[in-house]
């Protein structure tokens, strides 16, 4: 046992939106966190080894991630929105959100043909 690493904290699970979805969902609310990222490609491509060594996908259910990631990023802003609308968060992180929107959708469009052939070949 390694006692000098024994208090590095090496990962963090978020368990706020714990629910019965599809699951092809998964991959496409972890996949849109990387989208414009430095290291896109590779993170994206780490992601779904690991994600494949424990699930695989159907066809329909990779084709569906490119139209999932897009619900993502809108659901994120929507969130944002109505926490702006509730007086929660100021006007400067609804600004922040429909940038942060705006260049999710450019990331997307210029990744999605490398990223749906990576998706195949990883997750079938």
């Amino acid at each position: 046992m390694d006692l000098e690493n024994m208090n590095i904290v090496s990962a963090l699970i978020d368990f706020e939106f714990c629910t019965r979805d599809v699951r092809a969902m998964e991959p496409a609310v972890v996949i849109s966190g990387f989208l414009g990222i430095r290291d896109e490609r590779k993170a994206i491509r780490q992601f779904c080894e690991g994600f494949a060594s424990a699930v695989r996908l159907s066809e329909e259910e990779i084709t569906a991630i490119s139209v999932l990631l897009r619900l993502r990023l809108v659901d994120v802003f929507l969130h944002f929105l109505s926490r702006y609308r509730e007086g929660t968060d100021e006007v400067h992180i609804l600004k922040d959100q429909v940038d942060m929107l705006a260049n999710g959708f450019k990331s997307l469009e210029r990744s999605q043909e490398w990223m749906e052939d990576l998706l195949f070949q990883t997750l079938m």
